[in-house]
């Protein structure tokens, strides 16, 4: 995966009560916090040069500001108080702005305890907070500590991983290929609510249209390549040479049209229309292209594709994401719970011990590793959409066929009566590593979007 996808361009305006005294000292706290933002290697954009001190203090600095950092096109915002800051000057920014807005303050009194060094910046977060509430605007602070101290490196990291969940849910477009299994009612979706809440798009696009351009593909150099990759990478294949090359020439097709309609992931009838009309199904392809950075949520579920392409931000595409069904609980362990589906988690994921091989139907056989794992599910109805999200730990347990990972949570039964009251599914998107709390954060800033914890 690009790890320019997923770059996050931060706007550091510190800001300044102007004339409050102590002009030295603010203009070092203004220097350690840009060195130290500088240090984490974060991609940047100041104010110096566009006002004075490179601090933001007045109104007058608002059109001039606003007009350098959107065409610097900045994600989101930073305001480190150097001293008391200015909120009047803040709140007015960030209005214009409507980007993700995180505030900060350094902790005051050195290691002498100087009362007259303090220049009340933990004052000001209070003001600036009470302003941004009176201006309707959602933001993210991190407590007032020293620019050394863990918690301002881990709040700042935290902050740009929300703000890349926002960036990726902002403009969303998923691409449809067929209609849902009828019988699953479970995947119906109000297509116009998610563009009229929340900007996101369907691109639809019909089995039969997919298939001929993967059947156009056959023969292709690019398609011998990539039934070359498929047959170094996967250990045993009880598909055909034929089949090898059908499901080549799908993940082609699937993978370009994706990028010509503009989709960040792809929902797909991956049963049984596409096997009889074409003779191989699309669960190792499904595992593949989630593998390179599109994710593909099975049975055209079309939230659940929503829910991938959010924890894939949330981890910056370091890892990716596995779409699966919540089916079997663990025979002895009441809180162990089953991740399953036929084929679709990424092979790049395998735990290196299971056994590994892709059937005549195009099936993927293999466990996934374990660790720290994120669960998450986006969904609605009735004009209400919540992102749920839990942290839970991969297991071993009982051999299954097809892609599968047992996970264990603190309470398994609170978990279920969740997702059976709703407005949840039994599909979830899961990635490795702990990032409940960056959706959490990110929420923050989507309008119409509530958040659930899962215990």
């Amino acid at each position: 995966m690009d790890p320019k996808r997923y770059s996050v361009r931060l706007g550091v305006l510190p800001t300044e009560r102007y004339g409050f005294g102590h002009h030295e000292r603010m203009l070092a706290a203004k220097q350690r916090v840009t060195k130290k933002l500088e240090d984490l290697g974060i991609d940047m954009v100041t104010v110096d040069g566009v006002t004075e001190n490179g601090t933001v203090h007045a109104l007058d600095q608002v059109g001039p500001v606003v007009a350098a950092l959107e065409e610097a096109g900045v994600d989101a915002l930073f305001f480190p108080h150097c001293n008391f800051g200015s909120e009047e000057t803040v709140a007015h920014i960030a209005q214009r702005m409507k980007k993700p807005v995180l505030i900060w303050g350094e902790r005051d009194l050195d290691e002498r305890r100087e009362v007259s060094s303090i220049t009340d910046r933990q004052c000001g977060l209070f003001a600036t907070g009470k302003a941004l509430r009176r201006f309707g605007i959602p933001f993210s602070y991190i407590e007032n500590c020293r620019v050394h101290d863990p918690q301002f490196v881990q709040g700042v990291q935290r902050f740009l991983a929300a703000s890349r969940v926002v960036k990726a849910f902002r403009g969303l477009r998923i691409g449809q290929i067929g209609t849902r299994p009828t019988p699953f009612l479970t995947m119906m979706c109000n297509e116009g609510e998610l563009l009229e809440k929340f900007g996101i798009t369907v691109s639809p696009v019909s089995l039969v249209d997919i298939i001929e351009d993967a059947r156009e593909l056959m023969g292709s150099a690019e398609q011998r390549e990539q039934a070359r990759v498929f047959q170094e990478t996967i250990p045993v294949f009880e598909v055909d040479r034929e089949g090898i090359d059908k499901m080549a020439a799908l993940k082609l097709a699937i993978s370009r049209w994706a990028e010509q309609s503009g989709c960040s992931a792809v929902v797909i009838q991956c049963w049984q229309a596409l096997r009889r009309s074409y003779g191989i199904g699309t669960c190792m392809v499904n595992a593949f292209l989630t593998e390179e950075g599109l994710p593909v949520a099975c049975e055209t579920d079309i939230h659940g594709a929503v829910t991938s392409v959010l924890l894939q931000a949330a981890v910056g595409g370091s890892t990716p994401t596995f779409f699966a069904d919540l089916t079997v609980r663990h025979p002895e362990d009441d809180n162990k719970e089953l991740l399953w589906h036929c084929g679709p988690f990424p092979f790049a994921l395998w735990d290196r011990i299971s056994p590994v091989k892709v059937t005549a139907k195009g099936q993927a056989f293999w466990r996934i590793r374990g660790g720290d794992i994120t669960v998450a599910r986006f969904d609605g109805d009735r004009g209400q959409y919540v992102l749920a999200a839990g942290h839970a730990k991969g297991v071993d347990g009982p051999e299954t066929w097809g892609t599968y990972l047992w996970m264990e949570v603190n309470d398994w039964p609170a978990w279920e009566r969740r997702f059976v009251e709703g407005p949840y599914v039994h599909h979830v998107s899961v990635v490795h590593g702990h990032v409940a709390d960056v959706l959490a954060e990110a929420v923050r800033f989507i309008d119409g979007l509530g958040f659930e914890r899962l215990p």
